[in-house]
């Protein structure tokens, strides 16, 4: 199944529906004049978001919630960057004690929210979907592979509250999309 057209034509929470219906695994590249992101799914599941929009490190996103410390993310990425094989900044600071995995997961779950709410109010540009064959568990190929997450999503759960807290925004504030992204 080749998946491709124009954001206009068909909205990305059809197109999500549709690739969760199906179980599909694969990438989906979402462009537009000023801004893209890509959406990677297993088995109709969001796994990967990211938005040249709205992004932010993990390590950035653990310091400012106050999770851990300069001085722990540091070491972490010192750790990371000596590291012989490739190492997960998460697992780093997972393994160093510095968080747990629950709130590895509540993080990251947070940013994939944050950036699907952003695509979610987009009306204008293109999508394309490549098909994938990922693993479970297994790596893929993303530019910030630290937010892969390792069970997913429940695509259909998170559109239903994401776009409750869009239709409340707009209620309250207007159209997102001129107002810029929502925070959650």
């Amino acid at each position: 199944m080749s998946l491709f057209g124009k954001l206009e034509d068909t909205p990305l929470k059809e197109i999500l529906q549709v690739l969760v219906a199906s179980r599909v695994s694969g990438r989906l590249r979402l462009t537009a004049r000023d801004r893209e992101g890509i959406v990677v799914l297993r088995e109709g599941k969001i796994v990967y978001a990211a938005s040249s929009a709205a992004r932010q490190t993990l390590g950035n996103l653990l310091l400012l919630d106050g999770l851990v410390s300069e001085h722990q993310l540091a070491d972490a990425l010192d750790r990371q960057h000596a590291a012989r094989e490739e190492q997960r900044l998460g697992g780093i600071l997972v393994e160093m004690g510095a968080i747990d995995e629950t709130t590895l997961a509540r993080v990251v779950r947070q940013q994939t929210e944050r950036v699907m709410t952003e695509f979610l109010t987009w009306t204008t540009g293109h999508f394309k979907l490549d098909r994938l064959a990922i693993e479970n568990l297994g790596e893929i190929e993303v530019d910030a592979h630290e937010f892969l997450m390792r069970e997913g999503l429940s695509t259909d759960d998170l559109l239903t509250d994401l776009q409750a807290k869009i239709d409340a925004f707009q209620n309250e504030e207007g159209d997102p999309a001129k107002t810029g992204p929502i925070t959650l």
